[in-house]
């Protein structure tokens, strides 16, 4: 009898203790800056590239190494790699108040280089850059971002919206002249 209790009682904690050491890796898509816009380097392949904001959250007691990370849009795979320089400037053909086009600045400085290492309860947030992308021309696109690890691969969907200037230059009315004496006595 006491034999059992005790077996059964280490094998109650053999279960318990796997379960909380299993890999638990959380990928967290941050839509709202994520893009995809034309090639902004002249030697790419793609019509388009893209800029995914991802969080990665290791929830587990060991270190989970990412050795690949990829975007399947549509029946596609597209592979991430990091852009060479610390920042990504996309102008646009739309211009604002004045001469020079607005222009998107994504801040590549905490980009991942794979394979990676997240600690034991740690935390990785950061953009990946995908210099191959759809060539679709909607304002939205579906995605699935899959994350490549050495204990469970991990997957996610996201939208991806274009960049596109006007949406945030059509915000911003100039009044002129004509519209004031036209609309005189009115707030």
């Amino acid at each position: 009898l006491i034999g059992c209790i005790t077996g059964c009682t280490g094998l109650i904690i053999s279960i318990y203790r796997a379960f909380l050491e299993r890999g638990k890796l959380t990928a967290n898509v941050n839509e709202d800056h994520c893009w995809y816009f034309p090639k902004v380097d002249e030697y790419a392949a793609s019509v388009n590239q893209a800029v995914v904001s991802v969080l990665l959250i290791n929830r587990s007691i060991y270190p989970v190494t990412i050795y690949k990370i990829s975007v399947q849009c549509g029946k596609f795979d597209y592979s991430y790699n990091p852009y060479p320089d610390d920042s990504i400037s996309v102008p646009s053909s739309t211009y604002f108040l004045g001469d020079s086009p607005v222009t998107l600045h994504i801040n590549t400085q905490s980009q991942i280089d794979l394979p990676y290492v997240i600690p034991p309860f740690g935390v990785y947030d950061g953009v990946l850059f995908f210099p191959k992308f759809s060539s679709e021309n909607s304002n939205y696109v579906n995605i699935k971002l899959q994350v490549y690890t050495s204990r469970k691969n991990i997957k996610t969907k996201a939208q991806i919206q274009k960049w596109n200037a006007e949406k945030y230059t059509s915000k911003i009315k100039i009044v002129g002249s004509e519209y004031k004496d036209h609309n005189q006595g009115q707030p």
